[in-house]
């Protein structure tokens, strides 16, 4: 008896693996579907979470410019030759216009990176069919969530259709990986 039972659980947890591997949500039956492989990176990382923004640190409030420098770095654009990364790009938008006195990003300072960056706006609603087309084309979209107090990038929705959206959260006190839509208040949209 003791042997079926172990088989059996040994047949239930490979089959669990298997559906998680593939995206394959078991107590949902929904797949989650991640069109692009986005790297991630932590605004808290030692090698530049105590770096100035205007006023205040990249690990405080650095969540916006790290989702972008996700993106940045994912479609291979260097800043000074160098590879991406959120310390490389604060030093870039600290001499280029791209804070205000609050350490808030002024995403069209963007544009002046490189001509593959284009800053599209600030939406504050967008339609499930355009978010999953922004996914699936490559248009970088980075949710404004926790109330309008916390960024994340986008990297991925679940089929079939419902509200819940896979990122890349850059914050790892929340380390969270998924959101709903109700908890979005806001986008910021760019193509690279």
């Amino acid at each position: 008896m003791a042997t079926l039972d172990t088989g059996l659980c040994l047949c239930f947890f490979f089959l669990f693996l298997t559906q998680v591997v593939v995206g394959l949500d078991p107590v949902n039956q929904v797949n989650f579907k991640v069109p692009l492989a986005y790297p991630k990176f932590d605004q808290c990382d030692p090698a530049w979470a105590n770096d100035m923004m205007a006023d205040k640190t990249v690990c405080k409030v650095g969540c916006l410019m790290t989702s972008v420098s996700m993106a940045i770095r994912y479609y291979n654009i260097t800043i000074n030759n160098k590879e991406a990364t959120p310390g490389i790009l604060n030093q870039w938008l600290r001499t280029n216009g791209g804070y205000d006195n609050e350490s808030d990003l002024y995403e069209p300072a963007l544009d002046k990176l490189s001509n593959k960056i284009k800053y599209i706006g600030k939406q504050k609603e967008l339609m499930w069919s355009d978010i999953v087309d922004n996914l699936n084309n490559g248009t970088v979209t980075i949710a404004n969530v926790k109330h309008g107090k916390h960024f994340v990038l986008m990297v991925g929705y679940t089929e079939p259709v419902s509200d819940s959206w896979l990122v890349n959260d850059p914050y790892p006190p929340f380390n969270q990986t998924v959101y709903t839509t109700d908890e979005i208040v806001g986008y910021r949209v760019f193509t690279m």
